[in-house]
């Protein structure tokens, strides 16, 4: 049995960071739906990560790299984690481009339910009997949310059920990150980790991005995607400090919160900047199926144990 990755115990510490990442993937879904408009997804994620790689580099603590000859399968992981979160940041805003912030982040919830299915295979975790209900509840929520926007699911791949796909794929490369980040861990610094995926993935992500794009930007849009910049760092910089002091299933349980941030936030941001943010129209069934969806990714992250 390889030798893997144990928490601190520092539950409190790590609850915290959790429920730091959560609120500002929350609201950050609505700022992305913004700069998509005029801008494609390569070319946002190229500068995020581009901009996240360079202040981790000024402000990270990245402590000893093992040698490769002596760890090949740490870098190996590395590279992983590099097209992990970099399909998942892709994916996310080209399905977020075709649906509205709130259904992308529920849509998303997927991404906690993979991550513990792949802990199951790589940490020998297990499944318990209310983790069934919980996904039950998650999938019933889904459907009985869908179930609302019929119309808007029957439009083609070129509508809400193209970017419902795009996300549930970038659900999945998320999930292939997270798993390999909380493995190397045990090798390298939270800092080391992030300061190479991101600029790896910017390297990797330079090809199909557009730079040029940027100059055409207005100065309110620059200072939004700037600030995009600022709170992916903060935000996966609190993530991998949660998946250091707490177990993978117990992150997964504050993340599920996120989709109730969007609507919240949604809700606000549409009252105050509605030429930028629109409001999400939720029936009676809709908003049921958020709160079912919620409550199922909550109760099947919660009832895991080792």
């Amino acid at each position: 049995m390889p030798d893997l990755h144990r928490t601190t115990g520092r539950w409190r510490l790590g609850v915290g960071l959790a429920l730091v990442t959560t609120t500002i993937w929350g609201l950050l879904a609505m700022a992305l739906k913004v700069l998509v408009v005029k801008l494609d997804p390569f070319t946002v994620t190229w500068i995020r990560f581009v901009g996240a790689g360079c202040l981790m580099l000024v402000v990270g603590r990245h402590g000893r790299i093992p040698s490769p000859r002596h760890a090949p399968g740490p870098y190996a992981l590395l590279l992983v984690a590099t097209c992990g979160i970099a399909g998942n940041f892709v994916l996310f805003l080209a399905g977020l481009r075709l649906t509205s912030p709130a259904t992308a982040q529920l849509v998303s919830q997927l991404a906690p339910l993979f991550l513990m299915a792949g802990s199951m295979v790589v940490f020998g975790e297990r499944f318990q009997r209310l983790q069934w209900v919980g996904l039950a509840s998650l999938v019933g929520g889904l459907l009985l949310y869908f179930g609302e926007r019929t119309a808007e699911m029957t439009n083609g791949l070129h509508g809400t059920l193209g970017g419902v796909l795009l996300i549930g794929a970038g659900a999945a490369s998320w999930t292939a990150y997270a798993l390999a980040q909380k493995q190397l861990l045990r090798d390298f610094t939270p800092d080391f980790v992030l300061a190479f995926v991101y600029l790896a993935g910017s390297l990797l992500l330079l090809p199909p991005a557009q730079p040029h794009l940027l100059l055409a930007q207005s100065w309110p849009r620059l200072g939004l995607l700037v600030a995009t910049i600022v709170v992916t760092l903060v935000s996966y910089r609190c993530f991998s400090g949660a998946l250091q002091h707490l177990e993978g299933s117990r992150v997964g349980v504050v993340i599920s919160l996120t989709p109730l941030i969007t609507l919240v936030g949604v809700t606000v941001a549409s009252s105050f900047l509605p030429d930028w943010v629109q409001p999400e129209r939720l029936g009676a069934a809709g908003l049921a199926g958020a709160l079912l969806v919620v409550a199922g990714s909550a109760l099947t992250a919660l009832a895991r144990r080792t």
